[in-house]
């Protein structure tokens, strides 16, 4: 309910880049990866739908790709950047979470509550990772 609550309260008081609503959660930041950084997968019972990207030598690992969510589907992004300071940002949402240079992966979770097409970039860099579509 919490959750709900606080996902209008975004919707309500925040824009991106051009001005259309915002929406999210809290960003937090987890410990390494379990799976390789071109793995998608939608974890049993929870929902979440999990995209890994790792960013080595200013470069998107494997390269930037294109993701699918349903509309109301938890998504759970964590990057990987090692020696790259920046700032994970989530177009649309406007989210945004500092990288770790030493490596460190950051997450960044949210409800996919707007339907679109949103860009997720290295901010400073304007390097491009994903693709997000939300349907």
């Amino acid at each position: 309910m919490a959750l709900v609550a606080l996902a209008a309260f975004s919707v309500l008081s925040g824009c991106d880049d051009d001005g259309s609503p915002s929406a999210g959660t809290s960003t937090t930041s987890l410990g390494a990866p379990t799976t390789s950084p071109r793995t998608s997968t939608t974890s049993t019972g929870a929902d979440v739908h999990t995209i890994e990207v790792e960013v080595r030598d200013g470069t998107v690992v494997g390269g930037a790709r294109r993701e699918s969510v349903d509309l109301g589907q938890r998504v759970r992004l964590v990057v990987t950047t090692a020696g790259v300071a920046g700032e994970v940002h989530v177009h649309g949402y406007d989210l945004t979470e500092p990288t770790r240079v030493d490596g460190t992966p950051v997450t960044i979770e949210f409800v996919a509550t707007l339907a679109g097409v949103w860009d997720v970039e290295l901010e400073g860099l304007r390097l491009a990772l994903v693709e997000l579509r939300v349907q």
